[in-house]
């Protein structure tokens, strides 16, 4: 090997630490948060959530991994829902996504939904939205400019613009895995429920409207309410809150 060669290595080393393919420009990059004008919010059942957006995301690890330096793939994407209001049809789809750059595979569970007249656009809307989503949670995992740096101490809100509460012992905000997702339906179907029917009790125990936007604790708890009727933990803290006297308005914090 010429000295030329081992100087090349040696700076190759160098810039992909712990034998991860990214350099020292990206691992900067990777350590920097999204720019404040990238951050947009939204009002979701009266709180409000700080999130980025699906073409944001993609731009951002198109800068810093290049077009050709990473990729994305669809491991799941299952219909949830499909059920028809009036003239407007209504579907509801999960995705897994595993998303690869710099040699390291992350993974992600996303929901998204459709309502139009027209079923095959409402399922397209869905698909694509369960997708952008998964890919976005996905991402994060990589670090601060795909949101990660939307979470903190304070934060009970996903960068995703989903309602998730906050990290618990048992895993925190971790997606719901899809045997999960899938025992959930068979329990739902098994006790003639519908999706609409199910969204009031996720929405009054933990903030959501789907189980797909639930932690995998919460998805363990919301399994145990259907199986065998336990308590759900959601409605224990929910009582406790409410017996809390509210604090002043000034004093109140805006979670991201």
């Amino acid at each position: 090997m010429t000295e030329q060669e081992k100087k090349s290595k040696k700076k190759k080393a160098e810039e992909s630490p712990a034998g991860v393919g990214f350099g020292a420009e990206q691992l900067e990059q990777l350590g920097q948060g999204p720019p404040q004008d990238a951050i947009k919010t939204r009002v979701q059942a009266g709180r409000e959530l700080s999130y980025l957006e699906g073409w944001y995301c993609i731009d951002t690890a198109n800068k810093i991994f290049g077009h050709s330096g990473w990729s994305s793939e669809i491991l799941v994407m299952r219909e949830t829902v499909q059920s028809k209001d009036g003239d407007q049809w209504l579907v509801g789809y999960v995705a897994r996504v595993k998303v690869t750059a710099g040699g390291v595979s992350h993974e992600g569970v996303g929901f998204g939904s459709g309502q139009m007249r027209s079923l095959a656009q409402s399922s397209e809307l869905a698909g694509k939205e369960a997708a952008t989503d998964a890919t976005k949670r996905a991402l994060i995992h990589f670090g601060s400019p795909f949101g990660l740096s939307l979470y903190g101490a304070k934060s009970q809100e996903t960068a995703t613009g989903y309602s998730d509460p906050a990290p618990r012992s048992n895993g925190g905000n971790v997606s719901p895995s899809i045997k999960q997702l899938e025992y959930i339906d068979k329990l739902v179907a098994g006790a003639n429920m519908t999706a609409p029917q199910l969204e009031p009790l996720l929405l009054d125990n933990f903030g959501v409207k789907t189980a797909a936007q639930l932690d995998r604790g919460e998805a363990s708890d919301l399994i145990g309410f259907l199986k065998d009727n336990k308590p759900l933990r959601g409605a224990e803290k929910q009582k406790e809150t409410s017996q809390e006297e509210p604090p002043p308005v000034d004093d109140m914090e805006v979670p991201f």
